[in-house]
């Protein structure tokens, strides 16, 4: 029993100083580099071989069930904020966003090998967020137009203002998209859905109707102990589409690709 309160008290613990440090970070911006370092922290506890045992041994716990699902909650809102704030440190020439780009690149590299890209392809990204970096390196590493639609209205416009100071404003664009009423990119041939989507099959039922037959959806995730930073894939979605999965130790997320079924 010792070692369920032992992953119960690291759950409540890094929730409880993500917490703290977005209410420093309203009294002093500068504060968003500790959180940037505790999310780093965060994605190496996600990647832990003994945490995930802990993980897999007592997820069937109420309480352990509730407290990651919190942890994520926080995290999230948070990393949504901090997004915020670097997409304001890159137009103000405050941020280096080359290096950022740099670093995600061999990361997205990886997942295009699956994804069976060309210069011929369109891509609409659900999900691009404030600071959307995986969206422009998609299109700087294949050249592709991509359009990104996010439903957070403030996040879209910083997602704009990012995409010009690093020079694709005329690649990549994005849009606001209602809940309930999804924006499709004319001629689409490849979807990405972000792993901070939360309801993903929600997202899945308004794409489905409006997509060409052989348009190739990527759903990023995160079961187990990854769904303490990401929103998780639901297992009925096997039902209605083929799916290949992807499982990654090394990556905070995994993700999946899914094709009509006839």
């Amino acid at each position: 029993m010792k070692d369920k309160y032992k992953l119960m008290s690291a759950l409540r613990s890094i929730e409880y100083e993500l917490n703290l440090l977005h209410c420093y970070c309203k009294e002093c911006p500068d504060c968003y580099e500790l959180v940037q370092s505790k999310l780093d922290k965060l994605c190496l506890f996600i990647l832990d071989a003994e945490n995930n045992e802990l993980w897999n041994k007592w997820k069937s716990c109420d309480e352990i069930r509730q407290y990651g699902a919190q942890l994520r909650e926080t995290a999230v809102r948070l990393l949504c904020d901090l997004e915020k704030h670097q997409s304001i440190l890159v137009v103000n020439k405050e941020l280096d966003a080359g290096q950022y780009l740099e670093l995600l690149a061999e990361s997205i590299r990886e997942e295009l090998r699956f994804f069976g890209m060309d210069t011929h392809s369109r891509l609409l990204f659900v999900g691009s967020g404030a600071f959307p970096l995986s969206a422009i390196t998609i299109a700087k590493e294949t050249g592709i137009h991509v359009m990104g639609i996010d439903i957070d209205e403030e996040a879209v416009d910083c997602g704009n203002r990012v995409a010009e100071a690093t020079g694709m404003g005329d690649t990549v664009t994005f849009q606001k998209s209602e809940m309930n009423r999804m924006i499709v990119s004319e001629g689409a041939t490849h979807v990405i859905i972000a792993s901070l989507v939360r309801n993903k099959s929600e997202v899945l039922d308004q794409l489905k109707p409006m997509l060409r037959d052989h348009t190739k959806i990527i759903v990023r995730y995160g079961n187990g102990l990854k769904s303490l930073f990401n929103y998780s894939l639901e297992e009925h979605i096997r039902r209605d589409w083929k799916m290949t999965d992807i499982r990654r130790s090394f990556s905070i997320y995994d993700f999946a690709i899914l094709e009509a079924k006839s």
